[in-house]
């Protein structure tokens, strides 16, 4: 019960920002508002999911002897002992295919394995520790159990010991220049232009912003939506992406957002459209993985162009090299003068021009 308990308070907070971001406490399991063509579950060939599985059960960097491991579970003798720590193999293993099924469109192990290396390293350790105490006992089982825990464990720091030695290092480097630093922190860059920016728009109006720094923005001063994935999740009924300019109008006026900030140009580690062109796949194959990038670049220029069609359309009221403000209410007419537009009853609904 003690048990239950504090997975339920750790798992809480989470629960409830996916509440209010996607509409549901259980995601992925239960999709809520996310875009079910962005791509997280797809329907795949089988060896395609074979291929996804395997890579991350022998591959994925983190722990790369995660397979062996399980098996020294197994092979532990069923005591009263070691019925907590099957139990945890039994839910590891649940957990680690729930997260190869629902991210089986990812291509980049890696990437995906930072989401269950939290229980797996915890498995891992739990297995070990429970492998190499028993081993004086000489019970069938437990001698094989303990061999491979220390050549899993042995194999792993050889392979990763670089790895270790330099986020290990970058941490200490970190923590040193946090306690030797002096005097005030040198401001950010962008804090007087994310300062005139938002000066540019009303308090208390909301705000939809893709934006590199978002965090410089004063969050009490105007509700902020965070669009960093465009099109990714919104409120229901979803963003409306591939429908035009004119359905994204609509869509955020139904959820009374006026604003569009963003930031769309070469500066942008993250928001250029030439690296988003060279992300997108050269073709799609039904029931054939493309990795989650070459997915999330169709949805990324589809907005980008979004953007542009809306920038001519709409008045802007800040204009700073590559980072805009756009009032979605407001026309930008070819003589310059701004006049409002008719407010949207229907998302996704297409306006005459």
């Amino acid at each position: 019960m003690l048990t239950g308990a504090c997975t339920i308070a750790f798992l809480l907070p989470w629960m409830v920002l996916a509440v209010i971001a996607i509409g549901t406490p259980l995601y992925p399991l239960i999709q809520g508002n996310v875009r079910p063509d962005y791509g997280f579950v797809g329907s795949l060939h089988f060896d395609e999911k074979v291929r996804w599985a395997l890579t991350n059960l022998f591959v994925f960097k983190p722990v790369s002897t995660i397979g062996m491991l399980f098996a020294a579970a197994v092979l532990l003798p069923g005591s009263r002992r070691n019925r907590v720590l099957h139990a945890f193999l039994l839910a590891s293993v649940i957990a680690f295919c729930l997260m190869i099924h629902f991210f089986q469109n990812f291509q980049d192990a890696e990437s995906i394995a930072r989401y269950y290396l939290a229980f797996v390293l915890a498995f891992g350790l739990t297995v070990t520790l429970a492998a190499v105490s028993q081993a004086a006992r000489r019970t069938a089982g437990v001698l094989p159990a303990a061999a491979l825990v220390l050549f899993a464990v042995g194999h792993q720091f050889v392979t990763s010991k670089d790895q270790v030695l330099a986020i290990a290092t970058s941490g200490v480097t970190a923590f040193n220049n946090v306690l030797w630093q002096r005097g005030p922190q040198t401001p950010h860059d962008d804090e007087g232009r994310y300062r005139r920016l938002q000066n540019s728009i009303p308090p208390g109006e909301r705000v939809l912003v893709m934006l590199d720094h978002t965090h410089l923005l004063d969050g009490k001063r105007n509700v902020v939506y965070t669009f960093d994935h465009p099109c990714a999740a919104g409120p229901k009924p979803r963003p409306p992406c591939f429908e035009g300019p004119e359905a994204m109008a609509a869509y955020l006026t139904q959820q009374r957002i006026r604003y569009l900030a963003y930031q769309l140009g070469p500066s942008s580690p993250e928001y250029s459209i030439p690296q988003w062109v060279r992300k997108r796949p050269a073709e799609l194959q039904p029931k054939r993985r493309i990795n989650y990038y070459e997915r999330q670049a169709i949805f990324e220029l589809d907005f980008f162009g979004t953007l542009q069609a809306l920038t001519a359309s709409r008045q802007s009221v800040f204009n700073e090299g590559e980072v805009h403000v756009l009032d979605l209410q407001t026309a930008n007419t070819a003589e310059g003068n701004n006049t409002p537009l008719p407010q949207h009853d229907k998302p996704g609904e297409r306006q005459g021009s």
